[in-house]
């Protein structure tokens, strides 16, 4: 952003609605509303990742899974708070044990994962549900996490 105010206010034009929709679905969620749909969190992903700078590549083959799109939401959220990524690689798809997404950026995250407690709680969100999860610097530079539910 820098000196230019033009763009925090188109930043902040974009980031605001999404902050809105997670405030809702926070409130659905909570109060048993409706389950997220990972259709349409690989789109707010999308926006989220492309309004703070980061080029988005998506594969979406897999089926819907609450699981995966609760999994999707932290993951888009975590690129941008604890990364320096500037290319995030979003893909959903069927493998023989189930529907996997995987999330990859070339921003290893600026602080250790484990540091915090949301990963440790997507990995017991996906294993309750009979899945797999694992998120690591695979030391190339990149960063991926990928999840796997049965299905």
């Amino acid at each position: 952003i820098g000196d230019d105010p033009g763009a925090a206010a188109r930043l902040a034009a974009e980031i605001v609605p999404l902050a809105d929709r997670g405030l809702a679905d926070v409130r659905s969620i909570t109060s048993g509303g409706a389950r997220l749909r990972l259709s349409e969190e690989i789109g707010s992903a999308r926006s989220l990742l492309a309004s703070a700078g980061v080029e988005v590549e998506v594969i979406a083959t897999g089926r819907e899974s609450p699981v995966l799109a609760t999994v999707l939401r932290e993951a888009a959220t975590n690129v941008v708070r604890h990364s320096s990524a500037r290319r995030c690689t979003i893909a959903v798809e069927e493998h023989d044990d189930g529907v996997r997404l995987r999330v990859a950026n070339d921003g290893v995250p600026l602080a250790a994962p484990g540091s915090g407690s949301g990963l440790a709680s997507l990995a017991a969100r996906v294993e309750a549900a009979g899945g797999t999860f694992t998120a690591a610097d695979r030391g190339d530079g990149t960063f991926a996490l990928v999840a796997t539910v049965p299905g």
